[in-house]
């Protein structure tokens, strides 16, 4: 529960209070301290047993409705504490996982990697040795990446190997804990023009974050912290709804890069009254044009008909008149689809993260000798000594439209 995201940025834990607010609801709840830092499978029975209902029962007083999936409304019996998770699967007594506790496990095993890494006595994973050779172009990192993406694909179909990743999964939510907590802590977030920004150059868990989605993970988690300080200054998030846009840069000390990442700010589906009101609004609208283009295309069908019914009373079995007619039609609903896609994509978040091509103006305009070497845009590689100027020039775009 300290580690999740979900709960980090409601309960703000990463401040002394934060951390108060959830020690209350355990006590609430029912269960010690010293419990709640045992390992599942040595906790009391009655603890685990009952720790579904106390959440589902005391989760509203502190604004986590939706930390425990609702049972199911269609009155099947769903196992009880696995009601609501979705898809779940149970090895027997080796393990029940749901479909999002594979998800979590295998993106740690691709971005931190298990075999290439050695666990210390602390828990701690130490870098690869793959990232003390000197600067290759990166050459000998992709192929560790390589050799981490065959062991994520065995371990979807054995159960032992993912479990074996779970320590990972483990440390690097807490990494991710560590390392945000304390930027936020010593504000070394500092306010841009456009966007806000932070370095992270030293530290344990430095060698972690030059993995591009990893530090993803970081940029996200950084940015709910700063959407829920938004939200309790000035009651609501800034850049229409979906937070201040964030850029935070990793040095990958050995090869003489920083990993950089541009999000389009936290927030996620927690909406403030206005933006609830907002959306509601959209709604209404959106319900009255789709009624009116049904209304259109029914009238339209009704004088499609009248038309027939004239022509075949004159005799005139000619219908190129109207071929014609319903090639127009199908034109103007082709456009009119178009725009509600669009209006989806839009809705769904499609284009808000201007990074890609904000970071792809600045090395047009620029001498920084950047990398763009990802699936996603939003994420570049800048030599050590130019990312200062690249930020520079990068805090003068519009990152959000």
């Amino acid at each position: 529960m300290l580690h999740s995201p979900y709960l980090f940025s409601r309960l703000r834990i990463w401040s002394e209070s934060g951390l108060k607010r959830l020690h209350k609801l355990l006590a609430k709840m029912g269960v010690s301290l010293v419990q709640c830092k045992q390992s599942y499978t040595h906790m009391d029975m009655m603890v685990k047993k009952e720790l579904r209902s106390k959440l589902l029962k005391y989760a509203s007083l502190y604004n986590l409705d939706d930390m425990v999936p609702a049972a199911e409304t269609d009155g099947r019996d769903r196992a009880g504490a696995k009601d609501g998770w979705g898809f779940v699967r149970s090895w027997g007594w080796r393990a029940t996982l749901s479909a999002q506790d594979v998800g979590v496990v295998i993106g740690a095993l691709l971005e931190v990697g298990r075999h290439s890494n050695v666990v210390d006595e602390d828990g701690r994973i130490r870098a690869s040795q793959a990232q003390d050779s000197e600067d290759d172009g990166g050459a000998a990192e992709a192929q560790e990446w390589v050799s981490r993406f065959w062991e994520a694909y065995d371990a979807l179909e054995n159960i032992d190997a993912l479990k074996a990743g779970l320590p990972t999964a483990q440390y690097l939510h807490r990494a991710i804990f560590r390392t945000g907590t304390s930027l936020i802590g010593k504000r070394q977030i500092k306010h841009l023009h456009a966007f806000r920004m932070c370095v992270i150059k030293d530290g344990p868990d430095v060698p972690l974050f030059t993995h591009p989605a990893a530090l993803t993970k970081l940029a996200l988690w950084i940015g709910e912290a700063l959407a829920e300080q938004e939200k309790d200054a000035n009651g609501k998030l800034a850049y229409g709804g979906r937070g201040t846009p964030l850029v935070v840069a990793s040095l990958n000390e050995k090869r003489g890069v920083y990993v950089v990442v541009g999000t389009g700010g936290g927030g996620g589906p927690d909406l403030t009254f206005l933006d609830r009101q907002s959306a509601t609004e959209k709604e209404a609208a959106k319900a009255a044009k789709t009624q009116e283009r049904e209304l259109r295309r029914k009238n339209k069908e009704k004088i499609k008909e009248e038309k027939r019914a004239a022509r075949a009373a004159a005799g005139n079995d000619d219908d190129d008149d109207e071929t014609e007619s319903e090639a127009s039609e199908s034109d103007s609903d082709s456009d009119s689809d178009e725009e509600d896609e669009q209006e989806k994509r839009k809705d769904r978040g499609y284009g808000l993260n201007k990074f890609g091509s904000a970071f792809q103006d600045v090395v047009s305009e620029t001498n920084a000798r950047v990398r763009i070497d990802s699936f996603e845009h939003c994420v570049v590689e800048v030599r050590k000594e130019d990312l200062t100027g690249f930020l520079e020039s990068l805090s003068m775009k519009a990152v959000v439209g």
